[in-house]
């Protein structure tokens, strides 16, 4: 039976600031040094959206349409710091750009609400080749932007999978980056299929796996009715551990460490150059509908 829990789910910049994903990782992420602080204060903050929109699924797990469509329209709005919309999404994408949804069918899908509201307001901006796709390793090609939108889980690979690894489904060698907890995710974004090419992560956090994956037990299926959207991968990830490890630490307190620890995220960022794992460096923004 699917977990409904509209109370306890809801990350705080004050919970994020505390560091509920250090546990997780197992490694410093040098939040606090003076180095860092200075860092944080010379450059403008990452900003990531948090959209909150209880009643978005009924108790049979059917999307409410009408409050999803809100969620997405009042999240790409505080994302780009636009009143309207259409101009939000014009920020990230132009008319004449061929743009590629890679979507997650397995296991925890993408809903299939979210991708249309994706599709439909690409066709509004007047972008006339959109495509929805997933486990298509040549997909990429052709595609000049690309939207990433991953579920929000646990896995047993990698501890997490959230925006970094869901482009495992279109490479072709995933199998490259499973050893040491897949600690070199990152690398599949240097593939020249998909390098340089994502413009937006909008993760489907309406339901979240919070322990086992991919494979779902229904005891840890979360309905957490969010999304969590922005455009630096690793910052996404990093606002999706810590939801997801402030929930397992309610259900097994004080802390229920993540095993195997998700290491590509710092990794992401330290070897990589991906986007930032530090959590001064992240603008954490709460919004509900």
């Amino acid at each position: 039976m699917t977990s409904h829990d509209h109370d306890t789910s809801t990350i705080t910049r004050r919970d994020f600031l505390k560091g509920a994903a250090y546990g997780a990782l197992g490694l410093a992420m040098g939040v606090g040094s003076a180095r860092s602080e200075a860092v944080a204060k010379a450059k403008p903050l990452t900003k990531v959206v948090v959209v909150r929109g209880p009643g978005v699924l009924d108790a049979e797990g059917k999307v409410n349409r009408q409050i999803l469509d809100q969620m997405l329209d009042k999240g790409m709005r505080e994302l780009s710091g636009l009143k309207s919309v259409d101009a939000a999404w014009k920020k990230y994408i132009r008319a004449d750009d061929a743009v590629g949804i890679k979507i997650n069918r397995m296991m925890t899908p993408t809903h299939e609400d979210l991708t249309a509201a994706i599709s439909e307001r690409l066709a509004r901006i007047g972008v006339t080749k959109s495509e929805a796709w997933d486990r298509d390793a040549g997909k990429p090609e052709g595609f000049t932007a690309l939207i990433n939108v991953p579920g929000m889980k646990s896995h047993w690979l990698s501890g997490v999978a959230f925006s970094i690894k869901n482009y495992a489904g279109c490479h072709p060698e995933p199998s490259r980056y499973h050893a040491d907890s897949c600690a070199d995710l990152a690398a599949m974004w240097e593939h020249p299929t998909l390098k340089g090419k994502t413009r937006l992560i909008i993760v489907d956090g309406l339901k979240m796996l919070y322990n086992g994956g991919p494979q779902v037990d229904p005891r840890y299926l979360l309905d957490y009715e969010a999304l969590v959207m922005g455009t630096d991968p690793v910052a996404v990830d990093t606002v999706c551990l810590s939801v997801l490890q402030k929930k397992r630490n309610e259900v097994q307190p004080p802390e229920w460490i993540l095993n195997p620890p998700p290491k590509h995220i710092e990794v992401a960022d330290k070897k990589y150059g991906l986007g930032t794992s530090h959590l001064n460096k992240i603008k954490l923004v709460n919004i509900k509908v």
